[in-house]
């Protein structure tokens, strides 16, 4: 079996190892790329499937959750100053 091997010529922090899992979620996601932040998760997690999950939100919904999740992370940052 070829072991995982990065593409030539790419921002190789955007490729991942997945060999080992049968099927990677948003959360398995969120930790290999190491999110921590709440603020940036619930945002991720919106756009990877808007208008596709549980709960009847709209596509245009989902967008508008996601913007306002990483609105709260600026102003945060601005308080945090």
């Amino acid at each position: 079996e070829k072991a995982f091997e990065v593409p030539k010529n790419t921002n190789s922090h955007y490729y991942k190892d997945v060999s080992k899992y049968k099927q990677l979620d948003v959360y398995r996601i969120l930790k290999l790329f190491n999110v921590t932040d709440q603020n940036i998760g619930h945002a991720v997690k919106k756009l990877l499937a808007p208008g596709c999950r549980s709960g009847g939100k709209s596509f245009e919904q989902d967008i508008n959750d996601a913007r306002d999740s990483l609105n709260r992370l600026l102003e945060m940052m601005e308080e945090d100053k």
